[in-house]
């Protein structure tokens, strides 16, 4: 790889003093430092209570969704990586045995959100997605997004082009794409 990004455990400390208390797993640098980085990651935020999503020892766990409970309402993250050369490129997908992150195949994506969308209040989906630099969603990236909020997601906070890209509020729904 060209980068291997990465934090140093004592730096994860950094994350509570600023209150962030759910973070996605499923992008392209969960292996940077193997299996074994990917799973000491999980393990450390599990020790600081930091709730996660997307990434995990296996499919089951990184297909979890992260919950909180706000002013009695219950909503759930659930994170997905893209897979296409175009955008974030080889990613490991989790499975039975092996860690990995979340997978963003298009009808996987759409019956988890079914899956669990009428068991929370709100669904918020975290994608992983979008080509590098530029400013506009891809047509992809475009038709994926409808899928999930025809599947039931309430918002979605997408991330990966390193810049600000569009928010779209319709029909009682957002999606900020990155």
């Amino acid at each position: 790889k060209a980068d291997v990004i990465y934090a140093e455990d004592d730096d994860l400390k950094r994350l509570v003093e600023l209150d962030i208390n759910i973070l996605s797993l499923a992008n392209n640098h969960f292996f940077d430092l193997g299996p074994q980085g990917a799973e000491h990651t999980i393990e450390l935020l599990d020790k600081l209570g930091i709730k996660h999503c997307g990434g995990g020892r296996n499919i089951q766990e990184a297909s979890m969704p992260a919950v909180v409970r706000i002013k009695g309402k219950t909503i759930a993250f659930l994170a997905f990586c893209d897979w296409r050369d175009e955008t974030t490129g080889w990613c490991p997908f989790a499975s039975d045995t092996l860690p990995g992150v979340n997978p963003m195949y298009d009808d996987y994506v759409v019956k988890e959100i079914k899956k669990y969308r009428p068991k929370f209040d709100y669904l918020v989906v975290i994608p992983h997605w979008g080509v590098e630099y530029n400013y506009m969603p891809s047509v992809n990236v475009f038709r994926t997004r409808n899928k999930m909020l025809a599947a039931g997601a309430d918002l979605i906070l997408g991330g990966h082009t390193h810049c600000v890209q569009p928010i779209i509020n319709k029909n009682g729904k957002s999606t900020v794409f990155s």
